[in-house]
């Protein structure tokens, strides 16, 4: 539960960062490219702006950097992500259309977050029951876990929210009640199936 745990110092660095370089782009991009626009700048600095976090965490773990720093690394990318894809999704719908209204977007933005947020804690809790109150056995449960992140990338994006948070926030809600949720055959079995999707 590391991501939980330096919540605060992730969520400072990642949307700030995404939404501060974002406009840095806009105002490089228009300033230098003739007749770039400012929703053409947003959807540049959408695509672009989250850093490249697999890098930059292995030569952390190469340099051996305190576990503190490798966390907030790995936590902030994940919401780079989600915050990236959301300035795209406005400034392709900006695009598109050809309006853009600052308090709708701003509401609009807020919403994806809180929404997208909700709606993994809900798929969460409803996958939470399923292991816990259902029988299952140790490999129903696998699939189960193996299958929730989909379910709650798909349940958002179908509304229009943000997949990434859906699935980053429902994770953290069933990392925590793991223990209680699965029984040690199903956490030795989902162990070793994630580690060799990893290795391949």
């Amino acid at each position: 539960m590391e991501f939980w745990k330096w919540r605060r110092a992730i969520a400072s660095f990642a949307f700030p960062v995404v939404i501060i370089t974002s406009c840095d782009i806009v105002f490089v991009s228009k300033a230098l490219i003739p007749g770039f626009t400012l929703a053409l700048g947003f959807l540049l600095g959408g695509i672009i702006s989250p850093p490249d976090a697999i890098s930059a965490t292995t030569i952390m773990r190469q340099l051996k950097v305190p576990k503190v720093l490798l966390s907030i690394a790995e936590g902030e990318s994940l919401l780079n992500d989600a915050s990236s894809l959301i300035v795209f999704r406005f400034a392709l719908a900006t695009v598109i259309t050809g309006q853009f209204h600052w308090q709708e977007a701003t509401y609009s933005f807020f919403s994806v977050i809180l929404m997208g947020i909700l709606i993994g804690l809900a798929v969460g809790f409803i996958f939470f029951t399923i292991h816990k109150w259902l029988p299952t056995t140790p490999s129903i449960e696998v699939v189960l876990t193996f299958l929730t992140p989909y379910f709650m990338y798909y349940a958002a994006e179908h509304f229009h929210f943000s997949g990434v948070l859906t699935v980053v926030s429902g994770g953290l809600l069933l990392a925590s009640k793991h223990e209680s949720m699965l029984t040690y055959m199903s956490r030795i079995q989902s162990t070793n199936i994630l580690n060799n999707l990893m290795k391949n």
